[in-house]
């Protein structure tokens, strides 16, 4: 067994799920969630970085995502790359297979 950290690992314990009470493994490295009815599975998305900037880098990101995703589209549905066109993203550049 691998000791990480400098501590010997700890054997799980268990607990009963709040749902339907079948017992859960705990495991303090891993989240613990329910086999049977799928309790905590995802507990929840992490919350989104506080502030304006951030808020102005998802919208960005996002635009950028959902362009270059309707440029590849068209590219794809046209032809593109099969044909030796130049990439929608880079038209300097010539696609290569």
């Amino acid at each position: 067994m691998e000791i990480r950290g400098g501590t010997a690992p700890t054997a799980p314990t268990a607990q009963q799920c709040p749902q339907c009470g079948t017992p859960v493994p705990v495991d303090e490295q891993y989240v613990a969630w329910c086999a049977e009815c799928d309790w905590n599975v995802d507990p929840g998305a992490p919350d989104p970085e506080p502030g304006r900037i951030a808020a102005i880098r998802r919208r960005l990101a996002r635009r950028h995502g959902e362009q270059l995703a309707a440029e590849m589209e068209r590219a794809r549905s046209a032809g593109g790359a099969a044909r030796g066109r130049s990439c929608p993203w880079r038209s300097r550049w010539r696609c290569t297979r």
